[in-house]
Parts: structure tokens; sequence; C-alpha cells
């Protein structure tokens, strides 16, 4: 796969997580993981969902880009970034706290995580 499909498929899922929680928070994450939202846990779930979309822009931006220092820091911080999403998903789902769709979340945590890693070093056209 190029790296420019592998960053437009990032920032497609960027783009779902980061509007749909800052949008609707109470069905993603009632309706998907099972996690009830309180009245003021739902706007802390909407911050996360601004820094998601921040996240968004930033993929936006390093897609087009050659390979230089910049984007492979982006790339790096964004690989350690899924990596720590997956361990907190996995502890998440073992300690009981989702439903059994959290389970996709830590596989798609860990492949874009490892994507990520292996394609910092890539130009857009390869």
């Amino acid at each position: 796969m190029k790296y420019k499909t592998f960053m437009t498929i990032h920032s497609i899922a960027l783009a779902y997580f980061g509007f749909g929680t800052l949008i609707v928070p109470e069905p993603i994450w009632t309706g998907i993981y099972g996690i009830s939202l309180g009245g003021d846990s739902v706007w802390l779930v909407r911050l996360i969902g601004v820094v998601v979309i921040g996240n968004l822009a930033m993929t936006l931006a390093a897609r087009n880009q050659e390979n230089n220092p910049g984007r492979m820091a982006i790339m790096t911080s964004f690989s350690g970034e899924w990596l720590l999403y997956a361990i907190l998903a996995l502890v998440g789902q073992l300690a009981g706290a989702y439903n059994v769709l959290n389970w996709s979340n830590v596989v798609v945590a860990l492949l874009f995580s490892l994507g990520l890693f292996l394609y910092r070093n890539r130009n857009p056209g390869e």
C-alpha cells in the first residue's frame, strides 16, 4: 500500500471518531462500546473529539509532504499515540469496561501504530 493511501485511511478513521465524538458522543460511546456517559462526561468526551480532529489536520498536512524530519516526528508521535491507545483499550477490555466491540479498537490501534511506524520514512509516491 502506498504511503498516501495509508494516510488517507488514517484520515478517514480520525474524521469518523473525531467528528462523531464531538457532534454525537452518546450514540458512539453508548451504542457502540456500551459505555454510559453522564452529564459532565459528555463534555470531556467532546474535548477528546477536538484533539482527534487536531490529529486529523496534522495527518492531512503530512499526507502530501516529502520525507523530512518534521513529518517523521509527526508519524513517530502518531505511532506512539496509537500504541498507548491500544494498551489502554486492552486494559479497559480486560477490566470489563467495554463490550466485545472494543476488541476491534485494540486491533485497529495496533495496526495504525505499526503502519505509521513503518511508513514514517516513505515518500508520498511510495
